[in-house]
């Protein structure tokens, strides 16, 4: 795949000396890039399409008469235009578009403009579904997807998050995560970047959902049907199903399918980056997560850990809201009263060994459970809500909630419930203590990011009671397997 890349570069460049003697043109996906470049200040993304150049340029490249559609199984003996055209680079075929791609060359790594001379690909549908964690194994996918084929971009507005749970409405994923610092670990992963109606002609910027224009005889085209490819579209490409990638990540965590590792289930490089360092949450809910862990974790609890560890706070993950009841997953792990959580706690620790826990739970699936017939869902109502006001231990630890309900007066409170689930993600992340359970996603995402972030003071809870989920030995992060 390196080979087709130089080809692929040398071959643009090339075009664009020919069209306007660019010869200053900087080779992104030849040049090693330094992976710890700081974060740019600017997390606004650059909307090409505004620039009143470009959308002259866009017109007049239009209007000047139609291509012929280029299958991409036949396109690479047609020609050097026609084998960029399936590559999904767009030749220099003016001064004024040469002059275009080489400002656009120019951007640094960590910008969200794309580059002319790296091919990109987009999510096929458009967007994630399912709740926040399910949403990133298919993110994580994607990246190892796009990784595998060769291609070093990665279109933002085709990674829409859902606000599952809440709104149930589209999130931009530029608006959760910190892109500038993801783009900073190029080329070990891929930039994420904005839409350039001339780079990637064929993908419709204005839907979420499966954002491809197509015309009457279904190939893909661009807006003006003067540039179509029959079976898939090439700017970008296109990559991706929600249950395939799901299923897959699923597959691969249990070392099987085309990442896997059977039996040592080691987990991709480019996860592992992910989960230590590069993705992290956008600068404004970072500096949220910052306010609400000095909640749980400050001098006055620093002097009563005796450990002398400022992660003074234990993470309780208690899946018990109504839906886990009544999912069929793996019945013979599952512990759906409150109760027995809090008494397998409390019976292994004699002494509480926090002084605060954190519980990320959805209070309001176990609030909108009430006088709907759910005895236990009732039950589990009242047991959070007498911890929370009194504490564990007998009230020698105090118990905490954050979630939606904490973003309130930010950004984000008009769609609350996936960042309210990322904020309580990377506070069950940085935890003295975390326990959790096996038949949870978002359980497993918070082991394995711990586990490569070096926390291994983990615990899971079953039916006869807690157990070390990562015991010294441990080689590698259980995988989900319910």
């Amino acid at each position: 795949m390196s080979v087709l890349r130089h080809r692929v570069t040398a071959l643009m460049v090339l075009l664009m000396i020919a069209a306007g003697g660019l010869s200053h043109l900087r080779l992104h996906n030849v040049v090693m890039m330094n992976p710890w470049m700081p974060p740019a200040d600017d997390y606004s993304p650059t909307i090409h399409t505004q620039d009143p150049m470009t959308v002259n340029l866009v017109n007049s490249i239009s209007g000047s008469g139609n291509r012929t559609i280029i299958p991409p199984n036949r396109a690479q003996t047609a020609g050097k235009v026609q084998n960029e055209d399936a590559l999904g680079l767009v030749p220099a075929s003016t001064p004024e578009l040469a002059a275009y791609l080489q400002n656009l060359s120019h951007q640094p790594c960590t910008s969200l403009t794309p580059w002319p001379n790296v091919t990109s690909v987009a999510y096929y549908p458009g967007r994630f579904y399912s709740g926040y964690r399910n949403q990133m194994m298919g993110f994580t996918m994607l990246i190892l997807h796009t990784l595998h084929s060769g291609h070093g971009q990665l279109l933002l507005p085709s990674i829409y998050m859902k606000d599952t749970y809440g709104t149930n409405r589209v999130i931009r994923f530029q608006d959760l995560w910190d892109i500038p610092h993801f783009n900073s670990f190029y080329p070990a992963l891929p930039r994420l970047v904005d839409h350039d109606p001339i780079l990637h002609e064929q993908f419709n910027p204005q839907t979420t959902n499966y954002p491809w224009f197509r015309n009457a005889n279904h190939s893909f085209c661009n807006a003006q049907e003067t540039f179509c490819t029959e079976k898939s579209p090439v700017r970008p490409h296109a990559l991706g199903d929600k249950r395939q990638f799901l299923g897959g990540y699923i597959a691969y965590a249990k070392g099987k399918g085309k990442f896997g590792t059977y039996p040592l289930r080691q987990r991709h490089p480019a996860e592992i980056l992910m989960l230590q360092t590069a993705l992290r949450p956008h600068p404004q809910l970072q500096s949220i997560w910052n306010e609400k862990r000095k909640e749980l974790v400050g001098e006055n609890n620093k002097k009563n850990n005796q450990n002398g560890t400022e992660h003074d706070y234990m993470t309780l993950h208690a899946r018990v809201e109504p839906d886990m009841q009544h999912h069929p997953i793996c019945p013979e792990k599952k512990v759906i009263n409150l109760t027995g959580i809090f008494q397998f706690l409390e019976s292994t620790w004699k002494d509480p060994p926090v002084a605060k826990v954190f519980m990320p739970v959805n209070r309001q699936l176990l609030e909108q459970a009430q006088g709907k017939r759910n005895a236990m869902a009732d039950h589990n109502l009242k047991e959070l809500n007498r911890v929370r006001d009194y504490g564990l231990w007998n009230g020698r630890t105090k118990v905490y909630e954050f979630g939606s309900h904490a973003l309130q007066g930010t950004p984000y409170e008009k769609k609350p419930s996936t960042p309210g689930a990322m904020l309580n993600f990377f506070l069950s992340v940085d935890a003295k203590i975390f326990v959790g359970t096996e038949v949870s996603s978002y359980s497993h995402d918070v082991l394995a990011t711990r586990f490569f972030r070096g926390y291994m003071d983990n615990y899971k809870y079953l039916p006869q009671g807690l157990v070390h989920w990562t015991p010294p030995g441990t080689a590698v992060p259980p995988g989900f397997s319910c």
